[in-house]
């Protein structure tokens, strides 16, 4: 377990430390918890009991398998509740055993999904020992994406240069977190409510050598259990969507450090969207995710919400016809656009649409904020 992350509780904001087992500390308040723990147990993180408020106990989290369970539904103590809507943790845990029944097989053959994850031509350049210094450029090599491939460039584009910074991947199973170390990250973790992509991703990491810069959080969005202005950059692709953006987007900023970016890359909420979800529900369009809950973003709520937390905050929409042909392409065909092409392809087709005024009929965008 990576131990120079400065967790907090995810509720109370209160710092939280591990606890080695072989600690009397530890063997104490193991003996206080006796009929409360989990199966799995292998650490503890706890608060300083002088921090805690007195009218409550203290705070402590169980660390399984090497992950902390920052989720304030698994604090030991369970007397703050865990801080999110109980609608909205009902779709958190919905969607977390979708996303660890996906993440699961990947674990089978990490050399196979290391070249999946990176992207071949990324994979290569890593094992052959050639420069990586660059990124985003060239886009052929970074970008991984098709059907987004120009909001994931410039989203990456605004994160640029990576060396050096403490960067986490907002959700998702880890694979920008590992570009990150490529690219040259001091330290890159992966924040998800599903533990079985945290497994993956930290083994992915172990696999290509930097199992010692690599954290992953057992956490969510709306709640990020770690304390204020620690990170430089945050990524999230398709996945701000999945929050409640009226608590993700504060934590966001409260986690960067003065000057830290974040840009992200989610489907934008169009009437398109509107009548498929009329139509067909929680049906994926020619998607592996079926049941998740997709909250497409309205960009003026976006703008409100981040309105004061940042010092800069730019959109870049994108996404007609042609990133749903690129879509059906991938996912239905099994035929990969080559990534550099089709995003300039978008690109084109973001320009034409633009000229048009058909801006309501962009269906993605990458946000980029600057703290």
């Amino acid at each position: 377990m990576f131990t120079s992350v400065p967790y907090c509780c995810p509720v109370t904001g209160v710092p939280l430390s591990l606890l080695p087992a072989e600690t009397a500390e530890y063997a104490s308040l193991i003996r206080d918890l006796d009929g409360t723990l989990p199966g799995r147990l292998d650490g503890l993180l706890a608060s300083d009991p002088s921090l805690t408020d007195p009218t409550d106990r203290q705070v402590i989290y169980p660390v399984i398998d090497g992950i902390p369970q920052l989720i304030g539904s698994q604090a030991l103590h369970r007397t703050q509740g865990c801080g999110v809507e109980s609608a909205r943790m009902q779709e958190i845990v919905e969607e977390t055993e979708i996303y660890d029944a996906l993440a699961r097989p990947f674990r089978a053959n990490l050399e196979e999904t290391a070249r999946s994850f990176c992207g071949p031509a990324l994979y290569r350049r890593f094992r052959e020992g050639e420069n990586l210094e660059g990124f985003p450029d060239p886009a052929s090599v970074w970008l991984d994406a098709p059907a987004c491939a120009d909001t994931q460039y410039v989203a990456y584009s605004h994160l640029a240069p990576l060396k050096g910074c403490v960067f986490l991947q907002f959700g998702g199973a880890g694979s920008h977190a590992i570009k990150a170390l490529l690219a040259g990250a001091k330290f890159a973790g992966l924040l998800s409510p599903s533990h079985e992509e945290i497994l993956l991703s930290r083994e992915l990491a172990e696999y290509l050598g930097f199992g010692d810069v690599f954290f992953g959080i057992r956490g969510l969005g709306e709640r990020i259990p770690l304390q204020a202005g620690w990170l430089d950059r945050i990524y999230g692709g398709g996945c701000l969507h999945h929050t409640d953006i009226r608590n993700s987007i504060p934590e966001i900023a409260r986690v960067l450090a003065p000057g830290g970016r974040a840009g992200f890359v989610d489907p934008r909420a169009n009437w398109p969207y509107q009548i498929w979800a009329r139509l067909f529900g929680r049906t994926r369009f020619c998607g592996a995710e079926e049941g998740t809950h997709d909250h497409p973003l309205d960009l003026d709520q976006v703008r409100g919400l981040t309105n004061g937390h940042f010092t800069r905050i730019a959109v870049y929409t994108s996404g007609g016809l042609l990133r749903y042909a690129v879509v059906i392409l991938s996912r239905v065909l099994r035929i990969e656009p080559a990534v550099e092409r089709a995003a300039q392809l978008l690109r084109a087709e973001q320009r034409v649409m633009s000229a048009l005024r058909c801006h309501r009929l962009f269906n993605n965008f990458a946000l980029l904020l600057e703290r």
